[in-house]
């Protein structure tokens, strides 16, 4: 992606956004064409901006089959459970075979689908269109990055010659 960025860049179809972390090229480009997009990672929290929008679904939250409201299903774990204490290998694992008991009582319901995810939220940095490979990542290329399916190395070298 880095390198991809720096072609785009080069070529003059989009201007640099460089910055410390992710170095000259590694926060991604704007830019657009028939086969991909690529977008940089976007600072502007604007609530109607498709890239930094939030999931705003709402859910219905259960213990023991009871509706309870968010604070009240968060509460419960912490009541039972507390923090795992992660100083002690043995209790941590202890700590997580009680918490995956405790979870067994509690239960989510998606109730409605916000708009933001109605659009696909979120919105991907790059999208390969012929495939419909979506890369997110946070701030800079490779950091968190996340994708919604697997790759192979002879993808890889599609996207990149045709890119």
């Amino acid at each position: 992606m880095v390198e991809l960025t720096r072609e785009i860049c080069k070529a003059g179809l989009a201007e640099e956004v460089g910055g410390f972390l992710g170095g000259k090229y590694g926060y991604g480009a704007d830019f657009e064409n028939e086969v991909f997009m690529m977008k940089s990672f976007c600072w502007c929290g604007e609530e109607d901006c498709p890239w930094c929008a939030t999931c705003e679904c709402e859910y219905e939250y259960y213990i023991d089959d009871r509706v309870v409201d968010f604070d009240e299903w968060v509460s419960f774990f912490e009541e039972q459970l507390g923090e795992c204490p992660v100083d002690d290998e043995e209790q941590c694992a202890e700590w997580e075979r009680a918490a995956e008991e405790l979870n067994k009582r509690r239960s989510t319901k998606l109730v409605k689908v916000c708009d933001n995810c109605k659009r696909g939220w979120p919105l991907p940095n790059f999208w390969y269109k012929p495939s419909d490979l979506r890369i997110t990542w946070y701030k800079y290329i490779g950091r968190s990055m996340e994708y919604n399916k697997k790759v192979s190395d002879e993808e890889w070298d599609k996207i990149f010659n045709i890119a």
